[in-house]
């Protein structure tokens, strides 16, 4: 099996984005049973100086598409973030999902060499393993726990294996 860092971390920012998705299908059809509206979910803080339900989601998107976009050079889809209901936020997933499938990564050399920038940091940049491992992942999976969170404080029926999903196992001959 070969490990490449551009693939992998494209197939875990894909596992965070299916799970996402998942986890927004589950609050849908758990949100009237758990006694809470759609919006009450969405509008959700773990803290008061937390991002919402809504808005994790959508930094769940905006970093897999980041990454994709920066190890892959090709510009990343225009998402705004007017989403107001678990529909457009599952329709969000997928439209990320579908980016993320559509790009095709360089060799693993090529990470030794490239320096991402972010808009919010002028004059800096960070190397692109170092951006891949330290930044793009964690964040991506930050995220996702915070909406999990989210949805476990609403009350929604949710467990670990609905954040880390099927695993692939098979039987041993």
């Amino acid at each position: 099996m070969t490990i490449s860092i551009y693939a992998d971390s494209l197939t875990i920012a894909t596992r965070a984005l299916v799970q996402t998705r998942h986890l927004l299908e589950t609050a849908r059809d758990q949100s009237a049973a758990v006694g809470k509206s759609e919006s009450e979910i969405l509008d959700l803080k773990l803290a008061p100086d937390m991002y919402s339900f809504t808005k994790q989601v959508q930094i769940v998107s905006d970093n897999a598409k980041g990454l994709a976009s920066r190890i892959s050079d090709v510009p990343a889809p225009s998402m705004p973030d007017t989403e107001t209901s678990f529909d457009e936020l599952i329709a969000r997933m997928d439209a990320t999902l579908e980016f993320v499938a559509s790009v095709t990564v360089s060799e693993d050399d090529a990470i030794e060499t490239l320096e991402v920038e972010f808009p919010w940091l002028p004059g800096k940049a960070i190397a692109g393993h170092d951006y891949v491992v330290l930044f793009a992942i964690p964040n991506i999976l930050f995220h996702v726990s915070m909406a999990y969170a989210n949805l476990r404080t609403a009350g929604v029926t949710i467990g670990k294996t609905d954040f880390i999903g099927d695993l692939p196992f098979y039987d041993k001959a």
